[in-house]
Parts: structure tokens; sequence; C-alpha cells
């Protein structure tokens, strides 16, 4: 016989949201802010893999806040049906010359 067990979480606890996520579908719109009204902030393509500053209930939505991992400093708001998590391990290195400047 099988046992299947699951961790109970309290009542109204949420799943832990992931540190990266992989934009999906035809790509995503990064937005200035957590509406579809948001003025549009980058493109990124599908595949393209971001880390998770935190997400939120708008309008009937969930949006998380993420940063570009291949172009750091690039933020936005996304729709979480254009996410999937993503292992750390998922993330490409950043761009080379993205780092801090060599010290004069």
């Amino acid at each position: 016989m099988i046992v299947m067990a699951a961790l109970a979480l309290p009542a109204g606890a949420q799943t832990p949201e992931p540190e990266f996520w992989e934009i999906v579908g035809v790509g995503g719109v990064l937005r200035s802010v957590p509406l579809d009204g948001g003025s549009v902030v980058d493109r990124p393509e599908a595949g393209t893999v971001v880390r998770s500053l935190g997400c939120q209930q708008s309008r009937g939505r969930r949006w998380c806040e993420v940063e570009r991992v291949d172009k750091p400093g690039v933020t936005g708001w996304i729709g979480n049906n254009n996410l999937r998590a993503a292992a750390a391990a998922d993330a490409p290195p950043p761009e080379a010359g993205s780092g801090s400047p060599p010290p004069d």
C-alpha cells in the first residue's frame, strides 16, 4: 500500500512563491504597475528567467514584481499566468560587463 502525506498549511496560508520564474507562452509584458493599463517597461521573450520581488492580488488578478536575471535593474510587474516556477540553476549568468565597474 502506498501512503501519500501532504504538509498542512494553516488556514489562509499560501504556498511560498519561488525565487525564480520563467516567462511562458508567447512572451510577457513587464508593466510599471500591477495593472493591465500600466505602461510597458519591457517585453521579455518566452524562456526568459526573472527573479521574484514579490506577488500581490490586484483587481482580481495575481501580479508578480520581477527583475530580469539577464538584465539586472530591469524590473516590472507581470501577470502570474505568464509565469512558471524555475530553478535557480535555470538562471543564465549575467551579461558580460553588467557588473560593477572596476575600481579606478
